[in-house]
Order: structure tokens, then C-alpha cells, then sequence
């Protein structure tokens, strides 16, 4: 394996996969959930730091952000260019949009990076992409909300759990192969490649377990990465002793960090963890956990099943994996554990937004279990045909999720007084994907033919057996108003909302994107094109 030519493979997918996701990206994020709270904070921090270089009195103080610090901090780099030029918020939030879109892009990179380790090059090329588009990671380049701790999370299980080749990092010394040089030094094998990537280690996780509120139920897998990265059952060396001490003090301290910003926040509002236990959030008993913990995987309006099927593929071959990678599976499972184990808990298991979002960072570990479960033996029909229609629905749905704002339901289901969160969990009429597509068909037909007539949602509930003479009539509303597509190029606007460079723009990359995905699929990480299916098995 040539390392230049495998890096060079790996750039190239990671530009590929932020052309196609940055031409289908809404350019805004202050609207997604709790994003807008970040961009102010990385606009404030920002002004700290612009104000130093000119030497201008300090800004107001910081508006901490609900889930702490961190996510500011990674999103300053994407912010901080904008203000120094000096422009307006508008700006620092289309600027800030890319910032997901990089994460998630790096994400997907990263399966095919591991994946490559436990099947094919082609299979782990294909497992990616369809990961990269075919599961809910595709909507949340855009949402905002998951890509930081699932990208640092799967980050930090490769620098615990990946495997080098010996003499990759010395092969050559410039253009690609010097990136390659350097990639591999930064990997671990088992802990013993010194302090840089036990630094690298220690800051990936405690990212992780930090970026937001739920970084708590990642603790067991956290602590399982580091038992996996520095304890082989043997006896514990002073070397490595020490480099788990920084691991843990570092990935403390950033888990204290994020806790203490966050606490700001819900200092202000007088709530905080209280909140959430007491009984008005609460399950009332065992059979509600159970319900909700089948519920989070499988039901029509929020499962994993739906959203992400090719991950839920990888869970349900999670025993071939064991048999191969068990520390991968280990691993997946204890994602997987914490946080429906814990989200369970809870009467509101799901909200407003686009699947079980609180399962993203699992999606990338359970597509290396569907990897690691296929190994380089021949894959026999039927396990083929699974991959491809998974790979095929899950396409079409995150597509859905990716062109329309997932607002769009909570704001129709308020109009049409259905917006409670039980609903929002197990209301047909609020399912997600079929409200999505009612979305494409109006929008569709308005393209095609202007609609004069209103679309109306939701269709007549069915009585049984007839309506109480007492009930109020059912509200109906009108879907034009809520078929505006996410991509500026895709919905009208007035000429001075948007200049016509930052509409079209993004759109201009998804061409060169789409060619490079598929001329990389031709091609194998040595440059050579790949074999056919039955060599490459052998």
C-alpha cells in the first residue's frame, strides 16, 4: 500500500463529500435548535479576541450557551475570519453553516479510514459513502446539533481501538506521503506510540464527553477506550501509567469545563439536572422504559431503524463483528446502552427534530460492526440485497430530511394544534419522512405548475366510530406555506435577501463533488483500479 496514494485517496474523498454536502446546505444556522446561542457566543468570544489585537476595551459579558463552551470553541475558527473583515452576524452565520458540514465530512472519512482496516478497500469506501448519505448524518451536517461529539467520539475509538502497519510513517518525506508520514505517527497501536497521540487521544475524548449535556451517558465508552488503550492484562508499565493519568486529567478537566459554562446558562433560568428528574419528565414505571427503549430503535416516527437503517443493518450483524473486532462491539454497544439507558428515562425520549438524534454518535461504530461483519469473504446474495435496499431507503429518507427544514413539522403541527411531544414521538400525521414528502410533491407540483389551490394537512382523523357530538372541528392547514426548500437555490427569494454568488455558489461544487465520489470508487487506496469482486474477496 502506497501511503501517498492512500492520503491523497482520503483528501479527495473528504473534498468530494464537502462539495456534495455544501451544495445542498441552507448557508444559516442560527435556526437549527440551540445553534444560534453558539454563534453568538463565538461572535462574543470573537470580539474578545479582535478587540486584543486593536486594543479595545473589553466587550460585554459572555452569553454562555446551553450546552457550555466547547462547541463555541470549535466554531470560532469558521467565525473569527468574518470578524475581523468586520462584517454582519449574517455573514458570521453562513459562515458558521460550513462548520457541521466539515465535521461530518471528517466523520465519514474516518469510517472509511477504520473500515478499510476490517473489509475491503471497496467495501469500506462504499460503507462510508453510504453512511455519508444515507443515514441521518446527512441531515445533521446541516442541524448542527451531533456532528462535534459523534465525529470526536468515533475519533477518539480510532486512536484507541484502530491498528497501524509498521513502517507506513517512514516510507517518504514530502508532498503526500509527508501528510501520510504524519496521519500515521498521530495513530496509536495499543498505546505505545508516546505522548503526541496520547495527547491527541486525550483531547478527542474529552471533547466527546463535553460538548454537550449528554456527554454524560458516553462516560462507559469513554472509559472503555481508555482501558482498551493503555491495559493489555498484563502488568501496567510507569510510561503508560502516566499517559492515562493525562488522558483522565484532560478529558476531566474538559468535562468540568463544559459543565461549568453550562451551568451559567441554566443558572440564569433557574433550572438545571432537577429539572429533568423530577416527575413531571420521568417515566412512571418499567413498562414505559421498555416502550421507549424499543421505540428509540424502532418505531415509525423516530426509530433508528428508519433513520439510519444502515446502522441498524450493523446492529443486527453485531454478533459477526464480536466474533472478529470485539472491542469495536464493546464499543458500539456501550454508545448504544448509555444513551437509550438513559433517554429512556424520560417521557420526552425524542422532541421536534429529525430522528432519534440523541443515537448519531452511535451511527458511525455500528457501520464499522456492518465492516467489520463482512470481513474480505465473499458476500453471499441475500446480505447483499440488505445492504443495497438500506443503502437505496436510506437515501431517499435522509434526502427528505436534508431539503427541508425540520422545523417545518412543529411549526405546521402548532398551527394545527398537534404539537405535543407524545404526538411528536408516535402521531402518524407527524412522522417525519411522510410530512417531508407531502413537502416534495407540493414543492414539485409548484415548480411544474402553479398550485392555485391549498393543500391541506392533516387529513380527517378516522372516528370509531363517529365523532363526539362535542369535539371541536379539526384544524386543517394549508402545506404551501411550509414547502420552502433548505438550498438557496431551491426555494425564491427576494434579490436582496441573498446575493446571487452566495446562493448559486455552494451548487457549483456539487458536479466536481459527484465526480470524484464516483471516480474514487474505480480506484483503490494504491491508485490502481479495483479488482473485481471475487479477487478482492480472497
Amino acid at each position: 500500500m502506497k501511503p501517498d496514494a492512500a492520503m491523497r485517496r482520503i483528501v479527495q474523498l473528504f473534498v468530494a463529500l464537502a462539495f456534495v454536502y455544501a451544495a445542498f446546505s441552507p448557508l444559516r444556522i442560527s435556526g437549527m435548535g440551540y445553534m444560534g446561542e453558539n454563534l453568538l457566543c463565538a461572535d462574543q468570544l470573537a470580539a474578545r479576541i479582535a478587540g486584543g489585537f486593536r486594543g479595545e476595551a473589553a466587550a460585554a459579558p459572555i452569553a454562555w450557551p446551553r450546552h457550555g463552551l466547547i462547541e463555541p470553541l470549535l466554531g470560532l475558527p469558521f467565525v473569527l475570519p468574518v470578524h475581523l473583515l468586520r462584517r454582519s452576524m449574517d455573514y458570521e452565520d453562513a459562515a458558521l453553516a460550513f462548520y457541521p458540514l466539515v465535521l461530518t465530512s471528517l466523520l465519514c472519512v474516518l469510517i472509511y479510514v477504520w473500515g478499510r482496516r476490517l473489509t475491503t478497500d471497496r467495501r469500506a469506501y462504499g460503507l462510508a459513502i453510504g453512511a455519508a448519505f444515507s443515514t441521518m448524518l446527512w441531515p445533521y451536517a446541516y442541524f448542527a446539533m451531533e456532528p462535534a461529539q459523534s465525529f470526536f467520539l468515533l475519533l477518539g475509538g480510532y486512536l484507541a481501538l484502530g491498528r497501524t502497519t509498521r513502517g507506513e510513517s517512514d516510507a517518504a518525506t514530502r508532498g503526500w506521503a509527508r501528510l501520510a508520514a504524519i496521519a500515521n505517527h498521530l495513530r496509536a497501536s495499543e498505546g505505545e506510540r508516546g505522548w503526541g497521540a496520547t495527547v491527541g487521544f486525550a483531547v478527542a475524548i474529552a471533547i466527546a464527553c463535553s460538548a454537550k449535556s449528554n456527554g454524560v451517558f458516553l462516560l462507559p465508552a469513554v472509559g472503555w477506550l481508555v482501558l482498551c488503550r493503555f491495559w493489555d492484562g498484563r502488568r501496567m508499565d510507569r510510561g503508560k501509567g502516566l499517559r492515562m493519568l493525562l488522558v483522565v486529567g484532560v478529558a476531566g478537566g474538559g468535562f468540568a469545563l463544559g459543565a461549568i459554562t453550562r451551568g451559567q446558562y441554566w443558572a440564569k433560568l433557574g433550572a438545571g439536572a432537577a429539572m429533568f428528574l423530577s416527575g413531571r419528565f420521568l417515566i412512571e414505571g418499567p413498562i414505559d422504559y421498555a416502550m421507549n427503549a424499543w421505540s428509540i430503535l424502532l418505531s415509525p416516527n423516530k426509530g433508528l431503524a428508519i433513520f439510519a437503517p444502515l446502522a441498524m443493518l450493523g446492529l443486527a450483524l453485531i454478533g459477526r463483528a464480536w466474533r472478529t473486532q470485539p472491542r469495536l462491539a464493546v464499543f458500539a454497544v456501550l454508545i448504544l446502552a448509555g444513551n437509550i439507558g438513559a433517554v429512556s428515562l424520560l417521557r420526552v425520549w425524542a422532541e421536534e427534530t429529525w430522528g432519534p438524534r440523541y443515537l448519531h454518535a452511535a451511527i458511525g461504530p455500528l457501520v464499522l460492526c456492518l465492516a467489520a461483519s463482512l470481513g474480505r469473504e465473499r458476500l453471499r446474495a441475500p446480505l447483499k440485497a440488505a445492504i443495497a435496499g438500506c443503502v437505496g431507503v436510506g437515501l431517499l429518507i435522509s434526502f427528505l430530511g436534508s431539503f427541508f427544514y425540520y422545523g417545518a413539522l412543529h411549526a405546521a403541527a402548532t398551527k394545527a394544534g398537534l404539537s405535543t411531544l407524545e404526538g411528536l414521538q408516535t402521531n402518524p400525521h407527524l412522522n417525519h419522512v411522510k410530512f417531508n414528502a407531502a413537502l416534495l410533491r407540493v414543492w414539485v407540483r409548484g415548480r411544474v405548475s402553479r398550485l392555485e389551490t391549498p393543500v391541506l394537512w392533516p387529513r380527517a382523523p378516522f372516528w370509531w366510530f363517529e365523532a363526539p357530538a362535542d369535539h371541536p372541528p379539526a384544524r386543517e392547514i394549508d402545506l404551501r406555506e411550509y414547502a420552502l426548500p433548505q438550498p438557496p437555490w431551491a426555494r425564491e427569494m427576494p434579490r436582496r435577501k441573498i446575493s446571487p454568488a452566495i446562493r448559486y455558489g455552494p451548487l457549483a461544487g456539487l458536479v466536481p463533488g459527484l465526480w470524484l465520489l464516483l471516480r474514487l470508487r474505480r480506484r483503490d487506496a494504491s491508485g490502481e483500479p479495483l479488482p473485481d469482486e471475487g479477487r478482492d474477496s480472497r
